[in-house]
């Protein structure tokens, strides 16, 4: 849950971050990269992670 929040709160209001700097984010915060990965699957469909030039980016979808 708090995995989950934490990624909701980086990507709020429309926010694209690459996936590299969500885990490091989320990591700095002490939750571990599983962890990490078991949140992403569950905030389902809602969180978009796709590839933009050379880098993967995360966002929400509205």
């Amino acid at each position: 849950a708090q995995a989950q929040m934490l990624i909701l709160e980086l990507l709020a209001d429309g926010k694209r971050m690459p996936s590299a700097e969500l885990e490091k984010a989320v990591n700095e915060r002490g939750i571990s990269s599983r962890t990490m990965r078991t949140a992403k699957s569950r905030i389902g469909d809602r969180l978009v992670t796709e590839k933009d030039g050379t880098a993967w980016v995360c966002y929400l979808r509205d």
